[in-house]
């Protein structure tokens, strides 16, 4: 079942609750992950590469606090998003308006991000994991997250999406 279908100039994203608590922690750790502002943190730069890092200062790296703040103010309209959402039955349904769906696509990737520095997920070969390995479940999420992203860049570029609202 698709998590995303447009409704005229909106798009309305329905999730089950663990998934909907699920981007509620996501969001929470990476709320969190940037407001803390750690420059030594993999995971904060896997969402700041080094060109947003003073790179002169290797040992004590300086931020530009304009990518810094832009990213908390995304964040705070994040939030704000999330939680208005509606429950009826263990379902949360959210709406997005269509000119807003890149915040949308950028709070997942981000989440992706941060899932992937923190289990290191350039380090190893996640073809020759055990099952039982605890980084399985980070995996799965990305995954997890990664079909959000193509579902909704696909309902994007669908050839009607531009046409008359439904």
């Amino acid at each position: 079942m698709s998590r995303f279908r447009r409704v005229g100039e909106n798009i309305q994203c329905t999730f089950p609750a663990a998934e909907y608590d699920l981007l509620i922690g996501l969001h929470a750790q990476l709320s969190g992950l940037v407001s803390n502002r750690d420059a030594t943190d993999r995971r904060f730069q896997r969402l700041f590469p080094p060109q947003v890092l003073d790179a002169q200062h290797a040992d004590k790296p300086q931020l530009d606090d304009s990518n810094v703040t832009w990213r908390e103010q995304t964040l705070t309209t994040a939030e704000a998003w999330l939680h208005t959402a509606t429950q009826h039955r263990g379902i949360f349904r959210l709406t997005v308006a269509l000119d807003a769906v890149d915040a949308v696509l950028q709070l997942i990737n981000d989440m992706r991000l941060m899932l992937g520095a923190s289990i290191d997920i350039d380090a190893f070969d996640r073809d020759n994991l055990e099952e039982s390995d605890e980084r399985q479940y980070a995996l799965a999420v990305i995954d997890h997250l990664a079909w959000w992203q193509e579902e909704l860049l696909q309902l994007l570029t669908d050839d009607d999406i531009y046409d008359e609202p439904r």
